[in-house]
């Protein structure tokens, strides 16, 4: 048996085909620098270096996650097939299809950063209590201000937010149960996008300048968009759950410009690090959403008890990670 691959995608080169042209390539968006998109193969975009890679107390590299991943992502061209000729996934199909669509949701930048970020105020937190214990040693005279613990970048290693992937697919889950699904077929002559991000979910009651990205810890109203294809787009909303409605998909065909839009607006946005397109007639729609992504932000709070830690997703210009050394 051949060794897994280098080089992980978090966004599948499976899914990324359906949204190439008639050459095999897509037009991809770096948010980062948006008025320079390329020309790129599936291949070449989407990943990274052991990316899914777990380091193992006896020195090797365990690669399994990137092999189930990829067994997962063999059924994804027999269920776009299926809802591209008959509007529904047959039975064989449905469970791999939420899978694959909370694989998505968990297993790229944008949550993997976030639950970095989460870990890194966790320890920050523990050291700011201990700190104002006395449990650490006093910094160097003229350097309190530099070694606050307020101040330190604090790296977090890249493999413990693997560990959270778990956590976060049990959260998407209890959304998903709160919601039933819509097969879309665009009939405009808009495209719809795509994404390294390409779940998107959020209260639609909340005005979209005033959006944050998954806020609906409170519950419904939910809306949950995921583009299949340029023509095609899985459609959730708490209005439409009901005992039935995971195995069975509405249909709608769209020929309104304006539904079409609004949809490839909140994809633009919660868009981490990329967006992809079938051409370059999306260059205004993602520049202008090109300077926020989704983010996770961290406040501690003082209590009676101790400190509590609050955080929430929020549209913000992404953090600088700290580099994470194997020294440290």
């Amino acid at each position: 048996m051949p060794a897994p691959p280098k080089l992980h995608h978090y966004v599948p080169q499976v899914y990324l085909r359906q949204f190439t042209n008639s050459s095999g390539r897509l037009t991809a968006y770096r948010k980062d620098d948006p008025n320079n998109p390329h020309p790129k193969l599936p291949r070449e975009v989407g990943a990274q270096n052991n990316y899914y890679t777990q380091p193992l107390p006896d020195g090797s590299l365990d690669r399994g996650l990137e092999v189930f991943f990829q067994q997962s992502e063999d059924r994804w061209p027999s269920i776009v097939d299926s809802f591209k000729k008959d509007g529904q996934l047959p039975e064989a199909l449905i469970e791999p299809f939420y899978d694959f669509m909370g694989s998505m949701r968990v297993r790229g930048p944008a949550s993997r950063d976030a639950a970095e970020l989460v870990y890194a105020e966790q320890v920050r937190m523990a050291g700011e209590i201990m700190e104002r214990r006395g449990d650490l040693p006093s910094p160097p005279t003229g350097r309190e201000e530099a070694l606050s613990l307020k101040n330190l970048a604090i790296s977090i290693n890249p493999h413990q937010s693997i560990h959270a992937m778990p956590h976060m697919l049990i959260g998407f889950s209890r959304v998903l149960e709160q919601i039933g699904f819509c097969l879309a077929l665009n009939e405009t002559d808009i495209d719809f996008i795509t994404s390294d991000n390409p779940v998107v979910c959020f209260n639609p009651a909340m005005p979209e300048d005033h959006l944050r990205p998954y806020a609906i810890e409170h519950g419904p109203p939910i809306e949950l968009l995921f583009p299949l294809t340029p023509k095609l787009i899985i459609i959730g909303h708490s209005d439409w759950a009901g005992p039935y409605s995971h195995a069975h998909f509405r249909t709608m065909r769209c020929n309104d410009r304006t539904i079409i839009r609004r949809a490839n607006r909140f994809i633009a946005r919660f868009g981490y690090r990329e967006i992809y397109a079938r051409n370059r007639s999306h260059d205004a729609l993602v520049a202008k959403w090109s300077a926020t992504s989704p983010i996770i932000t961290n406040q501690a709070f003082r209590t009676e008890k101790g400190t509590a830690l609050v955080n929430q997703w929020v549209f913000g210009p992404r953090p600088i990670k700290p580099k994470w050394s194997r020294t440290q």
